[in-house]
């Protein structure tokens, strides 16, 4: 063997004994692809090192003491090293072993962690990076990392160090089983952010970030374990450390970040990936990358090409993982949610928003996209705890004002109301404050339009009177006749946001002139007004407050116009953002309500395919929209078009919610009907049965929402001419609803009219007449003067 290769053999040799214990079959296999010589002098270097033929087969670490029953107490249990007494072996590692010690000398007690050199591995690079280890650990005294408390060399030569011994369990493990809320993870998880910072600015990069070297104490403090694979990143000539090596790189798979994987420049930001990933896991209970194979090549091509799904989206996955000691881990909704005290869908919420965006702004590709430091990171979570904007999400005044709001909340509805119109002052506002010196008489004259208007609520102002989300626009509406002529881009799209406000209250003669008033002023100048996003969504209020407020025709184009006007903008100019898909989809149920349903059927197809293009065929969204489509589908009478469509839905939603949940029901409900009237009666029962089941199972056995399985099955059961089991079904449902809802409801006037018309095909005429007028009085008083059913 030449010198050069035999160099090379010593190298994998140290990579090799530094990787994972399950990784280091692929890392010699990688390190010595194609070089059978090669391979042969490593795996006789191991051998040796290791002291065993077997040394790829056998566990080489692990965190178990010897079996006791097989003998293999450790040789050193017992003996004296230094001032300390070895008590028990806690584990062995390629370079060394790990062993529980007490201090001997009489001087105090103390149980520590005593991490000796193994005898055949005291080789020059060897001891040096042993070494090394223990510089480390002297640079970084911090609360939360095991503190380095002495160190020495034994009697035969063999250099030691003694940190402190902590008595803890992994933190993931720690907060499963104390239950652990989001909020309390995160306050635990920003002490790790605190101690990986505090090690960075010590210059000290730790790459091996990962659930089991981070151990939390009896007392819930968390401490930073295992620097053995820690690199500086800067020293003295002699003590230079090569963050490039070629061969088999130290790290554990699954939290390694993309540049160490590719064997790149390792920096501070691979480290703020691998909190990302820990963050991912603690709040989601899953990890970033769904590998079902679960082998390494997999896991490091994940890393490197797959973007991790949203935080809020993976927690709804089902899937089995396997344990520390090798047994099948089932993971589901229910277990991670209960793990962090709340119900799926509560979690989920919770999730969505600040911290998805936090999660995967850490786990960017590229480094220069994450979070400059953990510090930065750590900023974030504090700011999102104290209900404060974050940097990982956008920032515009929307959402700033947002956060505001929910912090200071007034009434409920002078909240949803200041909401509203926030949604569309926040398009400007932020930009507004943030230019250069000649745009500050622009926001001088905003401040002082919102100062004027939020004086109102103050007592010294409204004197005392309860001040309504009316009264707030209102006074609004009035501030913007006499102020701001000289902005006239950020009167329309003020002018837009109270409008929308007005809409979401139902007073359309209100909320009509001021959106057309914005929509003239959007026309003309769309890049100072929020874009075509903004005109669409312009174009699509005004049009449901002129539908809604019965004017079939105006200035600036009638309903049907604006809406057409509008899918033009979104087909030429390719406007695909979420908001507008579920703008499109929303206004779509309005069509349907009113009974347009061509009208109604395109806008939902318009949305459909928006999502499809931000999500891909498969997804939440998608399947939302979807379910819409198909129940449209079935109001046209298209009733295969709806079988179809629903049965893909069904399909999707068991897949991403699990076969017992509220959207599988309402799935599963929709396409038993679409089956009814069809006259696949026995497919249709058998579902309407299974989705009563799982309203119980779901939502608990008094719930409402079971009455409206019981009502679809009553139904059915009454279409097949079983009249006696149909009341029966009617008469469940009807207590329910009375009981959830309220015996004034307008659904328990819906069960009561079914429940009449099956008495009458009993014969029982004065009962159904009886219970016909107690449901024509329901809703004469719940519904509109008119209204279709009170007519039926």
């Amino acid at each position: 063997m030449t010198p050069e290769l035999w160099q090379r053999a010593e190298e994998i040799l140290l990579e090799v004994l530094e990787a994972p214990e399950a990784d280091r079959r692929q890392a010699l296999d990688r390190a010595c692809a194609g070089h059978a010589e090669l391979r042969r002098e490593v795996s006789s270097l191991l051998e040796a090192a290791l002291g065993a033929d077997d040394f790829i087969d056998a566990p080489v670490f692990s965190l178990r003491s010897p079996d006791p029953a097989s003998g293999g107490a450790d040789r050193l249990e017992g003996s004296r090293i230094g001032p300390y007494r070895v008590e028990r072996l806690l584990g062995r590692g390629g370079m060394g072993a790990v062993y529980l010690a007490v201090r001997a000398d009489d001087e105090f007690e103390q149980r520590v962690a005593l991490k000796l050199l193994k005898r055949g591995m005291d080789s020059d690079e060897i001891v040096r990076r042993f070494r090394h280890e223990r510089q480390i650990l002297a640079s970084l005294q911090h609360p939360n990392i095991a503190r380095l408390l002495d160190g020495g060399t034994t009697e035969d030569g063999l250099p030691y160090f003694v940190m402190d011994h902590v008595g803890g369990e992994p933190i993931d493990e720690y907060c499963d089983r104390h239950r652990l809320s989001v909020r309390d993870r995160i306050r635990l998880f920003l002490k790790v952010c605190a101690a990986v910072h505090f090690a960075h600015q010590n210059l000290v990069v730790h790459r091996d970030l990962k659930p089991g070297n981070i151990l939390v104490d009896s007392g819930g403090e968390p401490k930073l374990l295992d620097f053995g694979i820690a690199k500086l990143l800067s020293g003295g000539p002699g003590d230079a450390i090569d963050l490039t090596l070629e061969g088999p790189r130290p790290m554990t798979p699954s939290y390694a970040s993309p540049e160490q994987v590719r064997g790149e420049m390792v920096t501070t930001g691979s480290d703020v990936y691998s909190l990302g990933v820990l963050l991912y896991e603690l709040l989601s209970g899953h990890k970033p990358y769904r590998v079902p194979s679960g082998g390494e090549v997999e896991v490091l091509r994940a890393v490197c090409e797959v973007e991790p799904m949203r935080p809020s989206m993976a927690l709804r996955r089902k899937e089995q993982v396997m344990s520390p000691e090798g047994s099948g881990v089932a993971i589901d909704p229910e277990t991670v949610s209960r793990a962090r005290g709340g119900d799926p869908q509560a979690l989920a919420r919770r999730l969505s928003g600040d911290l998805d965006a936090i999660v995967l702004k850490a786990l960017r590709k590229e480094p220069e996209l994450r979070y400059a430091s953990a510090q930065e990171m750590s900023e974030d979570l504090r700011d999102h705890l104290a209900g404060l904007p974050v940097r990982a999400r956008k920032g515009t005044f929307t959402y700033r004002l947002g956060k505001l709001l929910r912090r200071h909340k007034l009434e409920t509805a002078l909240a949803a109301a200041v909401l509203a119109m926030i949604v569309g002052f926040g398009v400007t506002a932020l930009q507004l404050r943030d230019r250069a010196l000649r745009e500050r008489d622009r926001a001088t004259e905003v401040s002082h339009f919102l100062v004027d208007l939020f004086q109102l609520p103050d007592p010294r102002v409204s004197r005392g009177e309860t001040v309504t989300a009316q009264a707030l626009l209102e006074k609004g509406t009035q501030l913007l006749d006499k102020e701001l002529e000289e902005l006239p881009e950020d009167r329309a799209v003020l002018m837009g946001a109270i409008g929308s406000a007005y809409l979401g209250l139902k007073l359309y003669d209100q909320a009509e002139p001021l959106l057309a008033g914005s929509l003239e002023r959007r026309r003309v100048d769309r890049a100072g007004t929020g874009g075509d996003g903004e005109l669409v969504v312009n174009l699509l209020y005004l049009a449901h407050a002129r539908r809604a407020g019965g004017v079939s025709s105006a200035a600036g184009g009638d309903p049907a116009a604006l809406e057409a006007e509008a899918l033009d903008i979104v087909a030429r100019r390719q406007v695909n953002e979420l908001r507008l898909a579920e703008l499109l989809s929303n206004h779509a149920t309005l069509m349907q309500i009113e009974g347009d349903l061509r009208a109604a059927e395109e806008f939902f197809r318009q949305a459909l395919a928006m999502k499809i293009r931000l999500f891909g065929q498969r997804h939440p969204e998608v399947a939302h929209t979807q379910q819409n489509l198909a129940q449209l589908l079935t109001e046209l009478g298209r009733f295969d078009a709806a079988e179809e469509l629903h049965r893909q839905t069904l399909d999707q939603r068991i897949e991403f919610h699990g076969p017992k949940s509220r959207e599988v029901a309402v799935t599963m409900s929709s396409l038993a009907n679409v089956l009814r009237d069809q006259g696949h009666l026995d497919e249709a029962e058998k579902l309407l049965r299974e989705t009563i089941e799982i309203r119980r199972e779901v939502f608990g056995p008094d719930d409402p929402r079971v009455g409206i399985g019981l009502n679809n099955l009553a139904l059915l059961l009454q279409a097949r001419g079983t009249y006696a089991d149909a009341e029966a079904r009617y008469l469940e449902a009807l207590e329910l609803f009375r009981a959830g809802y309220g015996a004034g409801h307008a659904n328990v006037g819906t069960v009561l009219k079914n429940l009449a018309s099956v008495r009458l095909a009993r014969g029982e005429h004065a009962s159904a007449e009886a219970t016909a007028r107690q449901a024509v009085e329901i809703f004469d008083a719940a519904l509109a003067e008119g209204h279709w059913r009170t007519a039926e």
